[in-house]
């Protein structure tokens, strides 16, 4: 018996999955929705998940929103402004970076030159702030690919606003019953939205 003891007691631990280590991310997110501060760690929360953060805001947002119907705007005001906040912190770090990469990737800012006419253009930008999940691929690329600073920001603002602001508009309306269509059915439709006005944009242009 105590031979089985000491065995078990130097056999290791089996380690935790990636995912196991990713739920308890998501768990220890959503936890906040309890907090005095909870509406400070979503700002947080939201900034972060657009540098380097893997768990997305709304995982926040939305017990917060269950739980206080009415506040529902505000916090899809403060989810929107910390993706405001985090694109731009984004686009500048890759900025910062692009140098870097292109001397990796022995390339020069000419070889992008054909894509301006596309990181110019608000509307797909818009699109791509909805449409990208993780959100901080879309910060990234953007600063990465020397797109307008302002365009982003004004990218961001409209484009997860819409995103915010739509989901809070159907916890307010339905309440919990909803959540299980927007688990279900959030990055199909985000993914709809942003094609369907990428899709417009490029209607034009032929």
């Amino acid at each position: 018996m105590q031979e089985t003891d000491n065995a078990a007691a130097t056999t290791p631990a089996a380690p935790h999955s990636r995912w196991a280590l990713h739920r308890r991310l998501y768990g220890w997110t959503m936890s906040f929705s309890e907090h005095r501060l909870a509406l400070p760690a979503l700002l947080a929360f939201s900034v972060c998940e657009s540098v380097f953060f893997p768990v997305p805001s709304l995982v926040l947002q939305i017990p917060m929103t269950l739980k206080k119907r009415e506040h529902a705007w505000r916090h899809a005001a403060v989810n929107t402004l910390g993706s405001v906040i985090g694109g731009a912190l984004g686009h500048q770090l890759a900025h910062w970076a692009r140098p870097t990469m292109l001397a990796l990737m022995h390339k020069t800012d000419a070889d992008f030159e054909k894509l301006r006419p596309y990181l110019d253009n608000e509307l797909l930008l818009t699109a791509g702030a909805l449409a990208i999940h993780p959100f901080k691929f879309f910060a990234l690329a953007c600063g990465a690919l020397d797109a307008p600073l302002a365009g982003v920001m004004a990218a961001c603002l409209v484009g997860r606003g819409i995103l915010f602001f739509g989901i809070a508009a159907l916890l307010w309306k339905f309440g919990a019953p909803v959540r299980a269509f927007i688990d279900r059915w959030f990055n199909w439709l985000c993914l709809g939205l942003g094609l369907l006005i990428a899709c417009m944009v490029l209607l034009t242009r032929l």
